[in-house]
């Protein structure tokens, strides 16, 4: 992907469980390549979030949507 210039932002949406794990996400918005795409969905699966929280309290499945950028800049 460096080599071939790629940089953008991924906007994935993704549903989190009440354990905090990603159990389906999707591509919101796209880069413009698939594999920054790919591997910006890759990244959100191997990560851990605080679940919500519903009106009474517990823990409940949530959308949200998680922001990636890629740049070829320090």
């Amino acid at each position: 992907m460096r080599r071939a210039g790629e940089e953008g932002e991924v906007t994935v949406k993704a549903l989190i469980d009440v354990n905090g794990r990603v159990i389906e996400s999707q591509v919101e918005r796209s880069s413009g390549f698939r594999r920054l795409d790919e591997a910006s969905r890759e990244a959100i699966l191997a990560c851990r979030y605080r679940p919500g929280i519903g009106a009474d309290g517990n823990p409940v499945r949530m959308w949200v949507s998680v922001v990636t950028k890629w740049s070829l800049r320090d």
